[in-house]
């Protein structure tokens, strides 16, 4: 037995120094199926390896893992590269990962195909293209200044179509600047509302020069993107995500110049064509309208006229005649309708109405003037009486019996001595006169004493 005793921590710690000291477990690549794996976010992953007969721990460290181009998934098979080392608290060995890729496929390619199942799920692969226009008035191209690309596209349609305007929004096609910088200058493209039509594109590569255009933010900013949208990225082989969202790949630079605008050659033969069979058509219909005129003029209606207003003459007079007998018939009936109606007049003529109603009015007149008439003189007779009986009342008639009438200086008829006193002026009227006087004196008699005198 050995006299060395050692604690657990120092086991593991020597142990840890034998696996980081030895060279061959410095720098291991091991092929396995990924086992345990369950995404933790913003942080390390730590699962298996394993193959029919073992399993080995693994960690990958939040950084490396970031920048993973795939998704990585429980079963995959993978090939990884890294560092054996123990872990002391466990005594459990495990292999820190500094590479891993998908076993048989690259990892941008399975990236790819990862991100184009995802959006082709979600639907935006499966939006409504929109067509060309068949007369762009202006292109937008973007792609490096400096390729081939744009001198294809402005070769091919320079001589295509020379009337258009096409302008250059030049952009970074490769590397990790690519996305941001395509993002930008299609947003200014959009922004502009200028444009028919949008080329986009580069020339080959390999599958990380041609990243950028698979980029996730780059193919969701151009769904509903307004303008026509041409790819033109890599070779006829080369498929990029932004083919599938784009309305028309092209397989080269030239095609995409070509799809985007007319051939003025083909358009002059086409405009050309058309002139030929427009005048066909007009020499067509003018002969027949000449052919159709020669008929005509052949008619009766224009050779012997006459022979087309004779039987309307004829119908014409029928019904000349026909309206007269009629109106005959009309013009007797009203006579005698008129005949009837001027006998009845006659016994209601307003002159013999008028001789009627004047006797009578005279009938009427002496009539009330016999009973005004009696009316006057029952009057009269009634007035003679009562002028008669207030003859005999006026005070006139008393005076001529010798009675007066006396008044005061207020000429206020006196009717007793006690109204008067000694000196008043008086007025005293007789019947045929009046005399003014003034009181010497005033005596009172009482009714009794004259009647005793």
């Amino acid at each position: 037995m050995s006299d060395t005793v050692l604690t657990v921590t120092a086991l593991s710690q020597y142990l840890k120094q034998k696996f980081e000291r030895d060279p061959y477990l410095r720098r291991v690549t091991v092929r396995g199926e990924v086992s345990n794996y369950r995404e933790r976010k913003n942080t390390h992953q730590y699962f298996s390896l394993k193959d029919e007969n073992a399993k080995i721990s693994v960690v990958l460290f939040k950084g490396k893992y970031m920048k993973l181009p795939f998704q990585m998934e429980t079963g995959m098979s993978v090939i990884v590269t890294g560092e054996l080392t123990l872990y002391p608290p466990n005594g459990q060995y495990q292999m820190i990962i500094d590479t891993i890729e998908p076993d048989g496929i690259g990892a941008l390619y399975l990236a790819y195909e990862q991100l184009k199942e995802k959006l082709t799920k979600e639907g935006l692969f499966a939006q409504p293209k929109k067509a060309l226009p068949k007369y762009p008035e202006r292109i937008a191209v973007v792609t490096s200044p400096s390729g081939a690309v744009i001198h294809d596209i402005y070769t091919t349609i320079k001589r295509r179509y020379p009337y258009i305007t096409l302008d250059l929004f030049p952009a970074v096609v490769q590397g990790d600047k690519s996305a941001p910088s395509l993002i930008r200058q299609m947003n200014r493209i959009k922004a502009s509302q200028q444009y028919d039509v949008v080329i986009i594109g580069r020339g080959g590569g390999s599958i990380e020069d041609l990243w950028g255009f698979n980029d996730e933010q780059l193919i969701r900013s151009l769904v509903d993107y307004p303008i026509p949208i041409i790819s033109s990225v890599g070779h006829e082989t080369d498929t990029t995500l932004i083919d599938f969202i784009s309305d028309q790949r092209a397989a080269t630079p030239t095609a995409a110049a070509e799809m985007a605008v007319p051939n003025r050659i083909d358009l002059l033969q086409n405009i050309k064509e058309k002139e030929q069979r427009i005048s066909r058509s007009l020499n067509n219909q003018m002969q027949h309208k000449a052919h159709h005129l020669k008929q005509l003029a052949n008619r009766p209606v224009w050779t012997t006229p006459k022979t087309l207003f004779r039987d309307a003459t004829l119908k014409v007079d029928q019904y000349i005649s026909k309206v007269e007998r009629y109106y005959e018939r009309q013009l007797t009936s009203k006579r005698r309708v008129y005949r009837q109606l001027g006998q009845r007049f006659q016994l209601t003529h307003p002159a013999l109405q008028m001789e009627k109603q004047r006797s009578k009015a005279d009938q009427l007149i002496k009539r009330n003037e016999a009973v005004y008439f009696n009316k006057v003189q029952k009057a009269r007779y009634s007035l003679n009486h009562l002028l008669t009986q207030l003859e005999l009342l006026s005070p006139i008639q008393l005076m001529k019996k010798g009675y007066t009438l006396v008044r005061d200086e207020n000429n206020q008829l006196v009717t007793s001595v006690k109204q008067l006193k000694e000196g008043d002026p008086l007025a005293i009227r007789f019947q045929d006169g009046k005399v003014h006087a003034t009181i010497e004196s005033v005596e009172q008699i009482h009714l009794n004493e004259e009647n005793k005198d």
